[in-house]
């Protein structure tokens, strides 16, 4: 319970669009077009936000692991 309260709040801070980018791919499973119309992105932007946005989201999950 608490790690997936530490995800929820490291998701929250990624900071929009970011935020968005995450939810409406990972939990939402939106296509990255779908959330590029959305959003008024291009398809390379959104992908590219994702990744960074995971990558970030990995160290805090292994902040967590290591807890």
């Amino acid at each position: 319970k608490e790690k997936r309260r530490k995800l929820i709040t490291a998701v929250e801070a990624l900071g929009e669009p970011d935020r968005s980018i995450i939810v409406r791919k990972y939990y939402l499973c939106e296509s990255s077009k779908s959330i590029a119309d959305r959003l008024s992105m291009t398809v390379s932007a959104v992908d590219t936000r994702a990744h960074r946005a995971l990558g970030k989201l990995k160290k805090v999950l292994e902040g967590i692991n290591d807890e």
